[in-house]
């Protein structure tokens, strides 16, 4: 599929009952959780527009981490008719076509549906590029995330905030194009987000009010282990608020 179509087609999802009867008995092969037992991972999970991808580039310019770089069949994000993400440095923009018979031939970890008009996921081709010596970051889902932690049980699981619910918004309606019926659309995908960050035990809360800051504290929790019980009854609490306020939007 061509790079126009890419940059100015709106985000929708052409093969979903396909993608749907696929993911809905999808596990990966003994090969991929050979593979991935192996490595040292952590994953962001986050609602839209949180800053994960910013934070998690703040993070992959350290010598010691290695960006995992997903696949999605959504569109190049544009801002002002002008595309602000490259291909196989943000995602690898794939056509549903690509992914789905990468599905079919167990070529990833953990995929899934996102905001109901892409797909996205952690393929086994990059996971095969990373040092063993190096941490291996990426970000994902929360259905991914689950089914990454069934196969992987000590996955670190990041659950990143925004700072309050206006700056978050303010992000959303700043960093690229984008109309009120998909802003409502990733609202949904945000309060499932946000149910299963408060729900899973295993996610440590990190909260963006500055890129550098959150790298730095991932970092201290992954080297240190430094995350304390303060830390995590301040997360819940900005993730309940954020929750609530999404629920009366």
């Amino acid at each position: 599929m061509s790079l126009v179509y890419h940059l100015f087609m709106k985000p929708s999802l052409r093969l979903h009952d396909e993608f749907r009867q696929v993911l809905a008995s999808y596990s990966p092969s003994d090969y991929a959780m050979s593979l991935i037992s192996g490595l040292r991972l952590v994953l962001l999970v986050a609602p839209t527009a949180t800053g994960r991808s910013t934070v998690i580039g703040e993070l992959s310019k350290r010598a010691d981490y290695q960006l995992v770089i997903s696949d999605t069949t959504r569109p190049i994000r544009t801002k002002n008719d002008q595309p602000i993400e490259i291909d196989g440095r943000d995602y690898f923009f794939k056509s549903e076509e690509d992914i789905l018979a990468g599905l079919k031939q167990g070529g990833y970890i953990e995929a899934d549906i996102i905001h109901n008009q892409q797909v996205s996921g952690t393929s086994i081709r990059e996971l095969q590029k990373v040092d063993p010596n190096r941490i291996a970051i990426s970000e994902i889902y929360h259905v991914g995330a689950d089914k990454v932690f069934s196969i992987k049980p000590d996955v670190t699981m990041i659950f990143l905030l925004p700072p309050s619910f206006d700056e978050w918004m303010h992000r959303l309606r700043s960093r690229s194009e984008i109309t009120e019926s998909e802003i409502a659309n990733r609202m949904t995908s945000a309060k499932h987000e946000l149910q299963a960050g408060l729900s899973r035990p295993y996610y440590r809360f990190v909260i963006n009010k500055d890129y550098q800051d959150a790298a730095a504290k991932i970092d201290l929790i992954l080297k240190e282990d430094y995350y304390t019980e303060a830390d995590h009854n301040a997360g819940l609490s900005l993730a309940q608020s954020l929750l609530a306020s999404v629920e009366r939007a």
